[in-house]
Protein backbone atom coordinates (compact mmCIF):
# COMPACT_ATOMS: atom_id res chain seq x y z
CA UNK A 1 0.00 0.00 0.00
CA UNK A 2 1.39 3.39 -0.90
CA UNK A 3 2.02 5.99 1.79
CA UNK A 4 -0.52 8.31 0.12
CA UNK A 5 -3.21 5.63 0.15
CA UNK A 6 -2.37 4.72 3.75
CA UNK A 7 -2.66 8.40 4.74
CA UNK A 8 -6.04 8.68 2.98
CA UNK A 9 -7.33 5.67 4.90
CA UNK A 10 -5.88 6.43 8.34
CA UNK A 11 -5.35 10.18 8.24
CA UNK A 12 -2.06 12.02 8.67
CA UNK A 13 0.63 10.34 10.79
CA UNK A 14 0.45 11.11 14.50
CA UNK A 15 3.45 11.04 16.82
CA UNK A 16 3.76 11.37 20.59
CA UNK A 17 6.64 12.34 22.84
CA UNK A 18 7.10 9.97 25.77
CA UNK A 19 10.07 10.32 28.15
CA UNK A 20 11.94 12.43 25.60
CA UNK A 21 11.43 9.97 22.73
CA UNK A 22 9.12 10.50 19.76
CA UNK A 23 6.99 7.51 18.71
CA UNK A 24 4.43 6.99 15.94
CA UNK A 25 0.89 6.42 17.16
CA UNK A 26 -1.66 4.52 15.05
CA UNK A 27 -4.56 2.14 15.53
CA UNK A 28 -4.43 -0.70 12.99
CA UNK A 29 -6.10 -4.01 13.83
CA UNK A 30 -2.95 -5.11 15.69
CA UNK A 31 -3.56 -2.22 18.11
CA UNK A 32 -7.16 -3.34 18.57
CA UNK A 33 -5.89 -6.84 19.42
CA UNK A 34 -3.33 -5.43 21.88
CA UNK A 35 -6.02 -3.33 23.58
CA UNK A 36 -8.32 -6.35 23.89
CA UNK A 37 -5.44 -8.40 25.31
CA UNK A 38 -4.67 -5.70 27.91
CA UNK A 39 -8.25 -4.89 28.94
CA UNK A 40 -10.46 -7.78 27.82
CA UNK A 41 -12.63 -5.25 25.97
CA UNK A 42 -12.99 -4.27 22.32
CA UNK A 43 -12.08 -0.69 21.51
CA UNK A 44 -14.55 -0.90 18.59
CA UNK A 45 -17.51 -1.40 20.93
CA UNK A 46 -19.31 1.96 20.87
CA UNK A 47 -19.97 1.83 24.63
CA UNK A 48 -16.32 1.01 25.33
CA UNK A 49 -14.92 3.73 23.08
CA UNK A 50 -17.38 6.26 24.53
CA UNK A 51 -16.05 5.55 28.03
CA UNK A 52 -12.34 5.77 27.14
CA UNK A 53 -11.28 8.87 28.98
CA UNK A 54 -8.14 10.04 30.69
CA UNK A 55 -10.30 11.66 33.37
CA UNK A 56 -12.71 8.84 34.15
CA UNK A 57 -10.53 5.78 33.51
CA UNK A 58 -6.81 6.55 33.20
CA UNK A 59 -5.88 2.85 33.26
CA UNK A 60 -7.91 2.03 30.13
CA UNK A 61 -6.72 5.26 28.52
CA UNK A 62 -3.11 4.16 29.12
CA UNK A 63 -3.96 0.79 27.54
CA UNK A 64 -5.32 2.66 24.51
CA UNK A 65 -2.13 4.75 24.28
CA UNK A 66 0.02 1.62 24.66
CA UNK A 67 -1.96 -0.26 22.00
CA UNK A 68 -1.47 2.60 19.54
CA UNK A 69 2.30 2.51 20.05
CA UNK A 70 2.55 -1.03 18.62
CA UNK A 71 4.65 -1.31 15.47
CA UNK A 72 5.28 -4.25 13.18
CA UNK A 73 8.87 -5.35 13.85
CA UNK A 74 8.78 -8.33 11.49
CA UNK A 75 6.17 -9.99 9.32
CA UNK A 76 3.19 -10.45 11.61
CA UNK A 77 5.01 -9.60 14.84
CA UNK A 78 3.94 -6.43 16.60
CA UNK A 79 5.45 -4.86 19.70
CA UNK A 80 5.31 -1.55 21.53
CA UNK A 81 8.56 0.33 22.17
CA UNK A 82 7.32 1.08 25.70
CA UNK A 83 5.62 -1.43 27.98
CA UNK A 84 2.28 -0.76 29.62
CA UNK A 85 4.07 -0.99 32.99
CA UNK A 86 6.57 1.68 31.87
CA UNK A 87 3.69 3.95 30.87
CA UNK A 88 2.16 3.48 34.32
CA UNK A 89 5.47 4.55 35.86
CA UNK A 90 5.63 7.87 33.99
CA UNK A 91 5.54 10.84 36.28
CA UNK A 92 2.45 12.87 35.52
CA UNK A 93 4.45 16.09 35.81
CA UNK A 94 6.85 14.88 33.10
CA UNK A 95 4.12 13.82 30.69
CA UNK A 96 2.21 16.52 28.88
CA UNK A 97 -1.09 14.71 29.30
CA UNK A 98 -3.16 17.21 27.33
CA UNK A 99 -0.92 16.76 24.26
CA UNK A 100 -0.84 12.98 24.70
CA UNK A 101 -4.63 12.85 25.01
CA UNK A 102 -5.11 15.01 21.90
CA UNK A 103 -2.69 12.79 19.95
CA UNK A 104 -4.43 9.59 21.07
CA UNK A 105 -7.78 10.87 19.83
CA UNK A 106 -6.33 12.26 16.59
CA UNK A 107 -4.88 8.83 15.82
CA UNK A 108 -7.81 6.78 17.18
CA UNK A 109 -10.81 8.49 15.60
CA UNK A 110 -10.03 7.63 11.96
CA UNK A 111 -9.80 3.96 13.01
CA UNK A 112 -13.26 3.76 14.55
CA UNK A 113 -16.02 2.17 12.50
CA UNK A 114 -18.42 4.78 11.18
CA UNK A 115 -21.36 5.17 13.49
CA UNK A 116 -24.74 4.93 11.90
CA UNK A 117 -26.41 8.29 12.24
CA UNK A 118 -30.16 8.34 12.61
CA UNK A 119 -31.49 10.90 10.20
CA UNK A 120 -34.77 12.50 10.99
CA UNK A 121 -37.04 12.46 7.98
CA UNK A 122 -39.70 15.06 7.52
CA UNK A 123 -43.25 13.81 7.86
CA UNK A 124 -44.80 14.18 4.40
CA UNK A 125 -48.22 14.66 6.04
CA UNK A 126 -47.11 17.47 8.34
CA UNK A 127 -48.71 20.84 7.84
CA UNK A 128 -46.89 24.10 7.46
CA UNK A 129 -45.48 25.66 10.65
CA UNK A 130 -48.32 27.11 12.68
CA UNK A 131 -51.00 25.04 10.95
CA UNK A 132 -52.58 21.96 12.49
CA UNK A 133 -51.39 18.70 11.00
CA UNK A 134 -53.89 17.15 8.58
CA UNK A 135 -55.69 14.02 9.62
CA UNK A 136 -54.07 10.89 8.26
CA UNK A 137 -56.28 8.92 5.94
CA UNK A 138 -55.70 5.22 5.57
CA UNK A 139 -57.35 2.99 3.05
CA UNK A 140 -57.95 -0.34 4.74
CA UNK A 141 -58.70 -3.30 2.59
CA UNK A 142 -60.53 -5.95 4.56
CA UNK A 143 -58.62 -9.21 4.84
CA UNK A 144 -60.09 -12.37 3.45
CA UNK A 145 -59.34 -15.75 4.94
CA UNK A 146 -59.02 -18.33 2.21
CA UNK A 147 -58.95 -22.09 2.70
CA UNK A 148 -60.40 -21.87 6.20
CA UNK A 149 -61.04 -25.25 7.79
CA UNK A 150 -64.52 -26.25 7.00
CA UNK A 151 -66.94 -26.18 9.88
CA UNK A 152 -69.87 -26.24 7.57
CA UNK A 153 -69.59 -22.54 6.77
CA UNK A 154 -68.26 -20.59 3.84
CA UNK A 155 -64.99 -18.61 3.92
CA UNK A 156 -65.35 -15.67 6.28
CA UNK A 157 -64.85 -12.05 5.31
CA UNK A 158 -63.09 -10.32 8.23
CA UNK A 159 -63.13 -6.53 8.61
CA UNK A 160 -59.91 -5.37 10.27
CA UNK A 161 -60.74 -1.67 10.45
CA UNK A 162 -61.27 0.08 13.78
Amino acid sequence: MTDLLQQEITGPPVTVMIAGQEYPLAYPMAAACAYKQATGKSMFDPQESASLSLRTDPDRWLALLWAGLHQEVSAGNWTAPVTLQDLRRLRIADADLAKLDAAVWAAFRPSQPARKERKETADPNAGAPGEPAPLAVFAVKPATIENAESTGSMPVHVDVSD
